[in-house]
């Protein structure tokens, strides 16, 4: 049956696609939350330990995104490695 993977590599390719999607989400907020502070600090009065939690949980989230991507990249090589190909 020619068509008998079919689900099972559209369901690799969004799952692909979304956790794309996701770290590169997290990595925007991670960056934003990093940023803004430093950048609003000369217009706004931000107490320093607001804007040091800002960053803290920003640099948290970015670190998050990277280690999905390691866990997403390391998932990928082993379905290609068992022979499952998402460029179908």
């Amino acid at each position: 049956m020619p068509g008998a993977n079919c689900g099972l590599i559209k369901s690799i390719v969004m799952t692909k696609n979304k956790s794309q999607r996701t770290i590169q989400l997290l990595s925007s907020i991670g960056l934003l939350l990093v940023a803004v502070p430093q950048l609003l600090r000369d217009y706004v009065f931000i107490p320093d330990f607001f804007r040091g939690f800002l960053a803290g949980i920003g640099l948290a989230i970015m670190i998050g995104g990277l280690v999905w991507q390691k866990k997403f990249r390391t998932t990928n090589t082993n379905d290609e490695q068992a022979g499952i190909s998402s460029n179908q």
